[in-house]
């Protein structure tokens, strides 16, 4: 018995060529690229620039996933398409199990795994996914990029310590018034102070002479009242000069003082008589001397005194130190 075939006419006049020519269909070779390379040659190279390792790590680590996700869909689309064309050639077709695709997929993962584990974990290897033809490139620019961070860095430095200068200039400008303010107002305080001390010493100057004036003033009526009390009857005074000497004053001995008495004594023996009394006044008098005797004759030569008749006189007293210079 004849088997049917339900397959429609297009299908069943390509069946029968086929079994005429008797053409086997060879399963379509499939070459499964490396997900390395793969991922390599699809990468932007400025991306492997801007990457660290560990983000490499992680992207390769994810794109061999989906590397091997796209191989197995494309072994099972290619799977169906073989059991198709077996069907229709009516050929036996050789079918590759999926168990051994899963083993062979879990096989190459696990290689890759071990690959990437001992990369980690190995001493001074690194694992480096930039081109050949970019690493004299990448070189030349982490270099540059390093220098840019070194300048800038220092830049930033430098602009921080200047900045730093300045205000520190501003703080010192600022105490340098503060303290030329200060020195002005002390200036100003020394010439007050200065001009204070000039009256002072003015004033000091005044009182000093009034006191000395005061001390060395000279009572003129204690040399009056001195020949009122010791003068004789028989004595006419005619001049009176009186002198004293402050260069050899001190404030122990006081202002030394002179008298010149001239006058007109009746004889000899009442002048002998009013010098005695004078020698005899030591409180008042220190030293008494004649150094002038006129008879009447001679004294009208002179034309001294011609109305009183008598005997002419000079006599000089030196009186006691200070004695002027307080009351008697």
């Amino acid at each position: 018995m004849q088997d049917p075939n339900l397959l429609p006419d297009e299908l069943r006049k390509k069946e029968e060529e086929l079994e005429k020519r008797k053409v086997e269909i060879e399963p379509e070779k499939i070459k499964l690229s490396n997900p390395k390379e793969r991922l390599i040659m699809n990468k932007d190279k400025n991306r492997f620039l801007n990457k660290i390792k560990s983000f490499f790590y992680k992207k390769s680590e994810k794109f061999k996933n989906e590397e091997i996700q796209d191989v197995v869909s494309k072994l099972k689309r290619e799977e169906k398409f073989r059991e198709k064309a077996s069907f229709l050639a009516s050929a036996p077709l050789q079918k590759m199990p999926d168990k051994k695709i899963e083993q062979k997929l879990t096989e190459s993962a696990e290689q890759i795994k071990r690959e990437k584990e001992d990369d980690q974990t190995s001493k001074g290897i690194e694992i480096n996914l930039i081109p050949e033809e970019m690493r004299s490139f990448v070189k030349p620019v982490k270099q540059m990029k390093d220098l840019g961070k070194i300048f800038i860095g220092s830049v930033v430095v430098v602009v921080i310590f200047c900045v730093g200068l300045f205000f520190y200039k501003i703080n010192i400008d600022d105490q340098l018034q503060n303290i030329q303010i200060q020195i002005k107002k002390i200036d100003k305080e020394l010439i007050n102070y200065s001009e204070f001390k000039e009256k002072d010493q003015l004033v000091q100057m005044r009182i000093k002479l009034t006191q000395k004036l005061i001390d060395n003033h000279i009572y003129w009526m204690d040399v009056l009242n001195f020949l009122e009390e010791n003068t004789i009857k028989d004595i006419v005074y005619t001049n009176l000069n009186c002198n004293f000497d402050l260069s050899q004053n001190n404030d122990k001995a006081g202002t030394i003082a002179k008298i010149s008495i001239e006058g007109v004594g009746k004889d000899f023996i009442s002048i002998k008589n009013q010098l005695l009394i004078f020698q005899k006044a030591t409180n008042f008098v220190k030293k008494v001397e004649i150094s002038e005797l006129l008879s009447t004759k001679e004294r009208k030569k002179k034309k001294e005194s011609k109305d009183i008749e008598g005997i002419g006189f000079k006599i000089d007293i030196e009186l006691q130190p200070g004695i002027l210079q307080h009351a008697y």
